[in-house]
Formats: C-alpha cells, sequence, structure tokens
C-alpha cells in the first residue's frame, strides 16, 4: 500500500470539513495530475487531510473542499492508504449490508449494502498503477470514499 511520506506530520493547510450542503460534495472530483504527485501542496494537503481523519475511517478530498481525486483510509494498516485517482476495477459477488457514516454527515448513519470484497486500482505517490484486492471492512471504506469522489453522498441510495 502507498504510505504516507515521512517528511512532516504536521499539516501545513488549514483544511475544514465542508457542510452537508456544499455542492461539491455533489461533483465528480478532478483527477490528480501527473506533475502533482511531487508537489508540496500534495504532501501538505495529504497531511493535512490525514490530520481530520485521524480516528475516523476515511476521507475524500471533496470532503474538505478541494476538487481532486483523493482519499486516504485509516484504520486498515498502521499507516494511511494514500488513494490518488482511485477506481473500482471489479466488485465481487458477496455483499453485506451494514451501517455507516460519514464526517460531513454527523449523526446521520445509514444502512448501506456493499461488496464484500473489491479490485481496486490507484497510482501511487511515483505515478505508478498499482491493483488490490480488498475486503471486509477495508472494501466497506473504499466504496464510501470512492463514491464520494464520484459525487455521491451517504443519503443516496
Amino acid at each position: 500500500m502507498t504510505q504516507q511520506s515521512k517528511k512532516s506530520k504536521i499539516p501545513k493547510m488549514k483544511l475544514e470539513l465542508v457542510k452537508s450542503t456544499d455542492p461539491i460534495l455533489r461533483r465528480r472530483t478532478a483527477d490528480v495530475h501527473l506533475d502533482l504527485l511531487r508537489s508540496s501542496y500534495l504532501a501538505d494537503l495529504i497531511a493535512s487531510m490525514t490530520e481530520i481523519s485521524r480516528g475516523f475511517e476515511g476521507i475524500a478530498a471533496n470532503q474538505v473542499g478541494i476538487n481532486l481525486r483523493l482519499a486516504i483510509v485509516q484504520r486498515v494498516t498502521s499507516d494511511p492508504w494514500i488513494l490518488i485517482n482511485p477506481v473500482i476495477v471489479s466488485f465481487g459477488e458477496s455483499q453485506k449490508t451494514e451501517l455507516e457514516g460519514c464526517l460531513n454527515f454527523r449523526w446521520t448513519q445509514r444502512r448501506k449494502r456493499r461488496s464484500k470484497n473489491l479490485i481496486l486500482a490507484t497510482l501511487d505517490l511515483d505515478g505508478q498503477p498499482n491493483y488490490y484486492d480488498v475486503s471486509g471492512m477495508a472494501a466497506r471504506i473504499v466504496q464510501h470514499e470512492v463514491d464520494h469522489l464520484k459525487g455521491k453522498i451517504i443519503t443516496d441510495r
């Protein structure tokens, strides 16, 4: 899995969660271009998003008002898992319905039917594609964050 840069754990950006009514949550996010991968902007953004989502399952860039296809998944590995331009390539047939919450919709939970496993394609910080067989809680979190990046929110479907 892609690791967070070890340079600085202190966020340099001042980001906040957008309100649940913010239109950015309903828009499909833009791809992260390769020239942005090694930038201090992206490193700062990743550090800030990681800090905001600490103690939660994950966060997508549009949840903090940034129009980029970038998400951070927490609680699955010891380090945050950075998803750059993630695409779910295929879904497993087995599904499970569970309650989900969302940082932008505090105190709201919805029962969501999600695939129990999937194949995920994402870029690493060098721009190289990686494919992962994701299952269990990690698959649920990835689906939730990818939904955000597509402009779908927890109250949909």
